[in-house]
């Protein structure tokens, strides 16, 4: 049984069920509606979370694990959604959408999903089936070879040259009744990444093999609906946890690029892909963006976007809820924001692997992550109306400081050891 704690807010509008309430944008989402005036409801599979002690929580409840098994969330999800009264339903998370999706109509039968049509997510979050549309529209997308057999793979590495990029066709790899999700790594060996190529088969998936790409990692938001690109605005990831393919820790909006902003609303409207999708690419040496993938789900870096004026969660609820859009084409550019606890993994990261393509040399990694504390930028989770979000989630920052140093300092230790042995 569920049990919802619930706080009236007196709103007359239709509720929101935020699930995936870990994820920072879905405490981005929160705060977004609960400023509006909306009643909103959060969902997660853990019971102590940054959202579940916001302000504007007027709900929450623990759900089973995705990864065990699609059923038994879905299940919560509907008893829910009868308990709160048919809410706009959000998702952020891979797994939870592949749940949803599941059991669509059941699901919108109690509520309504702010998620895109079937035919457009089925494209959306294959990769592959993405790039052949990309490449069929004119817009530039990296090498890639397909994997489906081990005995692909060494020619598939030879063919794009080391370091290479690995990644799964479809982020949600489904095992059983539940799943995993698996995004790109970067090998520097043949070895690496036939290891990656192989865990990824042997998951149930597929491999892309593609060559890494030493450029800017920007990225185009934006919101289509009834033909009309009602937002766009974009976006530069200074660093990302893991270093290749992550979370955006460091983000800042940009003026929207002349290349490629017309590239994402191409792509968006030959899919017919409604609602916010975050449209990824990354640049050469040269400065050419090559198609990364799409992201159809509200994605880590949207806070960015609220703060420079363009208030994506909003315009997703009234979408889904069927009410009148706004237009939010204009923003602020320069805006930046930072995850604090993302640059402390980035720096572990480049610390006990300088040698990663996407990791500065130690002092210059050293020197960045302090040297971002003197420039003016947000923080994800704090907001000085509504702090509590924030101090839960530096408590936890606090206590993993010191395994991350001394993880570190033992790694080195060791490779000290090593060194003086040999």
């Amino acid at each position: 049984m569920i049990r919802v704690t619930v706080t009236p807010v007196g709103s007359r509008s239709r509720p929101a069920l935020i699930l995936d309430a870990r994820q920072r944008q879905s405490l981005v989402a929160l705060r977004a509606l609960g400023r509006a005036g909306n009643e909103v409801f959060v969902a997660e599979t853990a019971g102590l979370t940054p959202a579940f002690v916001s302000r504007w929580c007027s709900g929450r409840a623990v759900l089973p694990e995705v990864g065990d098994g699609a059923g038994a969330l879905v299940d919560r999800v509907i008893e829910l959604c009868e308990s709160v009264g048919s809410p706009i339903i959000i998702s952020s998370h891979d797994g939870t959408i592949e749940a949803l999706r599941s059991r669509r109509s059941q699901v919108e039968r109690v509520g309504s999903l702010a998620l895109a049509s079937e035919d457009a997510l089925a494209v959306a979050v294959d990769k592959q089936v993405t790039l052949a549309v990309a490449q069929r529209l004119g817009i530039n997308v990296p090498r890639t070879r397909a994997v489906t057999d081990m005995s692909m793979g060494p020619d598939a590495i030879d063919d794009m040259g080391l370091p290479v990029v690995v990644k799964p066709v479809i982020s949600w790899m489904k095992h059983g009744l539940g799943g995993w999700r698996s995004g790109p790594t970067v090998a520097r060996s043949a070895d690496a990444g036939l290891a990656q190529i192989r865990r990824l088969i042997a998951g149930g998936g597929a491999a892309l093999v593609q060559p890494w790409l030493p450029g800017s990692r920007d990225a185009i938001g934006i919101f289509l609906a009834d033909d009309v690109v009602w937002a766009a605005f974009g976006v530069r990831s200074h660093r990302m946890s893991p270093m290749i393919g992550g979370s955006s820790i460091v983000r800042e909006t940009i003026p929207l690029p002349a290349d490629i902003g017309p590239m994402a609303e191409a792509l968006v409207r030959e899919l017919s892909l409604e609602g916010y999708a975050e449209v990824e690419f990354r640049r050469d040496g040269d400065g050419r963006p090559f198609l990364m993938e799409i992201n159809p789900r509200l994605n880590a870096g949207v806070e960015v976007a609220v703060r420079a004026g363009v208030n994506v969660p909003l315009l997703l609820y009234h979408w889904a809820a069927g009410e009148p859009l706004r237009s939010a084409l204009e923003y602020r550019s320069g805006q930046r924001m930072r995850w604090l606890l993302g640059d402390l993994q980035w720096l572990a990261g480049a610390l006990s692997d300088p040698g990663h393509p996407d990791a500065p040399r130690r002092m210059a990694a050293v020197g960045t992550f302090f040297g971002d504390f003197a420039r003016p930028a947000g923080y994800d989770y704090w907001d000085r109306r509504d702090i509590r979000p924030a101090l839960l989630e530096a408590a936890r920052v606090a206590r993993m400081i010191p395994a991350r140093l001394g993880g570190h300092l033992r790694r080195q230790g060791s490779l000290h050891k090593v060194s003086k042995r040999a």
